[in-house]
This record gives C-alpha cells, structure tokens and sequence, in this order.
C-alpha cells in the first residue's frame, strides 16, 4: 500500500518536475539570450544545463526522501524540514535558503495532497478564512499580463538587467501567493495542553503558552485594532479572533523578521469552537 503511495505521487510529481524545469529553462535561455552573445551565449548555456541537470537530479533525490519520510511525522510541514536539512546537510545554508525551497515546494507539489484533517479540538483551519485563493488571483491578474509591457519599458529606459530583477520579482511574488494557497491548507493552528501553536501559511508562526494569554474573544466591529499594538492577520483575511497576552508574544516571519506584540487579531474558520477549546484548557473568555 505504501510503495502504491509512493509510486503515485512520484507519477504526478514528476509531471510537475517537467514543467518546473521546462519553465525554468525558457526563462533562463531568454535571459542569456538577452545578456550574451555568440561565443558566451554557447559557454553560458553549456554551463546552465549542466547546472539544471544537477539541480534536476538533486531535486528527485529531494523528493523521494520526503516521500519516504512522510509517513514518520505527523504533518508535511514537519517532514519536509526533516528532508530539507538532512539534503542540505549545513545548519546556514538551511536557514538561508528555507524559505524559498518551502515556496516552491508548497507552490507546485503541494497541491497533490489533501487539505490536513482539523477536529476542532486539537486542530484548526483557516483556509476560508484566509481568502488566500482570491488574493493569488488578485495579485496574479494585476501583475501577469502587465509583466512583458513593464520589462520592455525597463530595459529601454534602464538596462536588461534592471528589467530581469524587476520581472524575476514579480513572477516570484505571484509563485509566493500561490504558495500560500496550499500552505493555509496543510499548516493547521494547533492546541496541546500547554500551548498555542499559531500559524499562518507561509508567513508567520508562534508558540504561545496558555499561561501567558490573559483572555480571548471574538472580534466586534466596534473593535480598531491597530499595527503597533496588535499582531493582526495578514491583509485579505476575515479577522474573528482577538488575543489578548500579559506579555508582548513573539510572532515569526520569514527572513527572520519577527514582531513582538501584547494582542492579537487572527482568523479560523471555527471561531466558536476554538474559543470553547481555549475556555476549556482555562483561558478566559469573554
């Protein structure tokens, strides 16, 4: 049953692996088409497709580790930091590159596993909540088609490579927001008996004790929570949750940018129920 599994998500990952490595290759063939010339052109492409070829293989090895590894933990997420620092071997290097492994990972893999079971109890989504679907395809509608017109006018009026930043930039910010879609959906908010286990996606994370949540309530609309005092969820989201700490909580994102803050605005799409969990793991409610 197991290797059935395995062999499954090898078949539909490596439809994904070709078009990853398809798109990629085009990009970059656009890009040294763009930058060299002739003789370079030749040495500049001989050494790209050796280098997509080494990274082809590394990323299969990649792959069918966490596919073999899977099955030990009890979440994706967990699993995958288990692979990534056992491929990448260098504590640095992992913190270094994480994030963006995690983005391609969730961006294009991801999708071929369901949506992490929540009981309400233990575990809590936010998916719906999240409006991460629309805001992918907000950000995707308004960037995409405008993208060609943009790195035309950029490098005519700067130069090519100021227009491949800003085109490279652009493309990566529409892969991070599908990313989210799928990351919303497989990193539940989590209860243990002494903690919070806060998540958002990609984008932050928190461990917070009990001990230190002075109450927890639903979100009224008289409420204006603002920046400085608050950790509110990110833009697009149904905000129905307000936390409230006796002591600023740290909040993490990524590129170890962290925010410390005394309350809290979050979303779920069970309020009522995490807000009945949290009463009965003695958090005050009102």
């Amino acid at each position: 049953m197991r290797f059935g599994v395995i062999s499954h998500y090898n078949s539909v990952f490596g439809k994904t692996k070709i078009v990853l490595v398809c798109c990629f290759a085009t990009g970059l063939s656009l890009f040294y088409f763009s930058a060299f010339k002739n003789l370079e052109l030749a040495i500049a492409l001989g050494l790209a497709a050796i280098a997509l070829l080494f990274d082809t293989v590394r990323l299969n090895k990649a792959l069918n580790h966490f596919l073999s590894n899977k099955h030990h933990f009890t979440t994706i997420h967990s699993a995958l930091e288990s692979t990534l620092k056992d491929a990448l071997k260098n504590r640095q290097l992992y913190q270094l590159i994480k994030n963006e492994l995690f983005v391609i990972f969730y961006a294009f893999f991801a999708k071929n596993f369901p949506e992490e079971h929540t009981d309400n109890v233990n575990s809590f989504s936010y998916a719906k909540s999240s409006n991460a679907r629309d805001i992918f395809w907000v950000v995707a509608v308004a960037q995409i088609p405008t993208l060609p017109f943009i790195h035309f006018i950029v490098e005519k009026e700067v130069n090519f490579l100021a227009a491949w930043f800003v085109s490279t930039l652009t493309i990566w910010s529409v892969i991070y927001y599908l990313a989210q879609v799928h990351a919303v959906r497989l990193r539940s908010i989590q209860l243990t008996e002494t903690n919070l286990s806060y998540k958002f996606g990609l984008a932050w994370d928190a461990e917070i004790s009990f001990a230190d949540i002075t109450l927890a309530r639903k979100l009224n609309y008289t409420d204006t929570p603002n920046p400085f005092d608050f950790f509110i969820s990110p833009l697009g989201t149904s905000k129905n949750i307000v936390i409230e700490f006796n002591q600023p909580i740290k909040f993490k994102g990524r590129y170890f940018i962290t925010k410390k803050r005394s309350k809290a605005v979050i979303s779920l799409d069970n309020p009522e129920a995490f807000l009945s969990q949290l009463a009965d793991r003695g958090v005050s409610i009102t």
